[in-house]
């Protein structure tokens, strides 16, 4: 005995039509040339051939919405693949888009335990300053070719509890989104550099 699975169809979208000219399927949903999906000369048509044409319709014209983030609502979900470069991408979250699933695991590296200044999962300080994220990656290693945030001008960063973070490799992650304010206060202003002695 043979099988035969047909393709998953909204049904309620079509309309069956016996005329002169054999089976008109028609989509309720679409409008002009687009309303007529197929014509069937004979009347002895299979289901299976009617089920085909309607998926292929549906595949056509009527593609599921992509998921939108549960958090923002705003964009597609976001399923990688995590990028690699001076400014990466965050690891997917399933359910988030890009920007959400890196505010996210911002947080999460703000509150991990044990940490006297925020750093990013590499180690980097994190600075948050007039509610925009700063990174102040590490300077590449003599005789590589990298490229430096801020074209390598060097920058002073003071955190709120005292500690000092001088380097020439600062990186702008952008303004902080108002949702993520409250989870991400400032925590640091721009020093000058200390004076030579």
């Amino acid at each position: 005995m043979t099988t035969i699975t047909t393709p998953a169809v909204d049904a309620d979208r079509y309309a069956l039509s016996a005329g002169n000219s054999g089976i008109w399927i028609v989509c309720l949903e679409c409008s002009g040339d687009d309303q007529i999906v197929g014509v069937l000369s004979d009347h002895r048509v299979r289901h299976t051939d009617i089920q085909t044409l309607m998926a292929e319709h549906d595949a056509d014209r009527h593609r599921p919405a992509e998921p939108r983030c549960i958090v923002c609502a705003a964009e597609p979900v976001w399923n990688g693949p995590p990028i690699t470069a001076p400014i990466s991408a965050p690891t997917p979250i399933e359910g988030l888009c890009i920007s959400c699933a890196f505010w996210v695991t911002t947080v999460k590296n703000r509150l991990a335990l044990g940490r006297l200044l925020d750093r990013t999962a590499t180690g980097a300080p994190v600075a948050r300053i007039d509610g925009r994220l700063y990174t102040m990656e590490p300077a590449p290693l003599r005789g590589t070719v990298a490229m430096r945030g801020h074209g390598g001008n060097t920058f002073t960063i003071r955190y709120f509890t005292g500690k000092a973070v001088t380097g020439s490799n600062l990186w702008d992650c952008g303004e902080i989104p108002a949702r993520w304010r409250p989870l991400l206060p400032d925590n640091a202003i721009f020093g000058r550099e200390p004076e030579p002695q």
